[in-house]
């Protein structure tokens, strides 16, 4: 169970399917330098997954304030894309999702994050 709820203009969405847990966050005319918090860890888990679209746009994902994913960022086009190898993925309870927008996309920015459970 989940009940952060981001801060708006952003649209997100949360869906768990047996161990998996999909997070889908959508900013409308994302801000350059826009960051949000989109989930905090409800157990342990490993971020498996980064994809993104968003015409011009990059974004980054990052653990608990300090431990980035990607060691570039994801540049973003009219293709859903997905990112390389992922660093500092395995996350405790309590540690914060927080999905990163250094530089925004018109009209918008949507990302989709895919956790799976750890036993």
């Amino acid at each position: 169970m989940n009940d952060y709820e981001p801060p708006a203009p952003v649209v997100w969405s949360l869906d768990e399917i047996g161990d998996m847990t999909q997070i889908l966050f959508s900013a409308e005319t994302p801000l350059d330098g826009q960051n949000t918090i989109v989930w905090i860890a409800q157990y342990p888990c490993r971020l498996r997954k980064i994809e993104g679209l968003g015409k011009g746009a990059e974004i980054n994902v990052r653990k608990s304030g300090t431990d980035i994913h990607l060691d570039e960022n994801l540049a973003l086009n009219d293709a859903t894309k997905e990112a390389p190898e992922l660093n500092w993925a395995d996350y405790s309870y309590g540690d914060a999702v927080e999905v990163l927008i250094p530089k925004g996309g018109a009209p918008f920015v949507d990302v989709r994050l895919e956790f799976v459970r750890l036993k």
